[in-house]
């Protein structure tokens, strides 16, 4: 193995559509004509602190606004590419670069991580149809919104599954390792009649510091955790109404990382979204 594909998480990427028009001097559309487009250099350097890592296009447009698959070759006065461009901060890129080479290894392509999820994820008629994947990392919600097979939105919220640990921690007063244990073994999202007299053990620090033994009920580990799942939610549905209020229309759900993993997850989604989770 000499070179990598990698994925970005941190740096808070982000996608952005643009939309470029040229003028076609013979009418004719040429190979060069779109290649002009796709590799304008006004977007490569639109944001402070950001380097562009993919410019990829979203539809062609010839005159009277009629969208073309391809255009070379076709008559037309004029030519529009709406592109999708992916943003990350310039100074992740370098130190992953950094940490990479001194493996002795080179990065063959960036992607950060709604659009490597969706690859690896979904399947094509989702991608193409409209879909939102969020995956729930450590510290940090990455939210991406696939349509026609491209990745046409992506953001960060900044909370993950570490939170609901540190969250365990400070209710519970135990260690951070217990309680990720805690929310691993017995975590739920979801409430249950009986959870009031199903009783856990949990290792709390005394008052000399020791790790004593005692029994909680499940619905106490539930009353903690619950209410930062259903934070996650209210901050990606947030950040969905501000950037694409034409998210309500999409119909598929897809949540991945490890709180993924967390019992009754889906249904709260389904609570937010109004859709089909998986």
């Amino acid at each position: 193995i000499s070179n990598v594909t990698c994925n970005v998480t941190g740096g808070f990427p982000f996608t952005q559509i643009t939309s470029d028009n040229m003028q076609i001097s013979d009418n004719l559309i040429k190979k060069e004509d779109v290649l002009n487009l796709l590799n304008l250099d006004k977007h490569k350097l639109i944001y402070k602190d950001y380097v562009q890592i993919r410019r990829k296009p979203k539809a062609f447009k010839i005159e009277n606004d009629q969208e073309v698959e391809n255009p070379i070759g076709l008559k037309s006065k004029s030519l529009t590419l709406e592109a999708i461009n992916t943003y990350v901060n310039n100074n992740i890129i370098s130190n992953l670069n950094k940490s990479i080479e001194l493996c002795h290894l080179s990065v063959n392509k960036f992607y950060i991580t709604p659009e490597i999820n969706g690859i690896s994820t979904m399947i094509k008629e989702e991608r193409d149809l409209g879909a939102i994947i969020i995956d729930i990392g450590a510290s940090l919600t990455s939210i991406g919104i696939y349509l026609k097979d491209s990745l046409i939105y992506s953001s960060v919220v900044k909370i993950g599954g570490i939170h609901i640990t540190s969250d365990l921690v400070k209710g519970l007063g135990t260690e951070s390792e217990e309680a990720e244990k805690l929310k691993i073994l017995h975590g739920s999202a979801e409430t249950n009649q009986l959870d009031d007299f199903k009783k856990i053990d949990i290792k709390i620090i005394n008052e000399k510091g020791e790790l004593t033994s005692h029994n909680f009920p499940k619905s106490m580990l539930i009353g903690i955790i619950k209410p930062r799942v259903e934070e996650i939610f209210e901050l990606i549905i947030e950040n969905l109404k501000n950037s694409v209020p034409e998210y309500s229309k999409i119909s598929k759900v897809i949540i991945t990382g490890g709180t993924s993993n967390l019992h009754g997850i889906s249904n709260i989604a389904k609570s937010y979204f109004n859709c089909d989770v998986r």
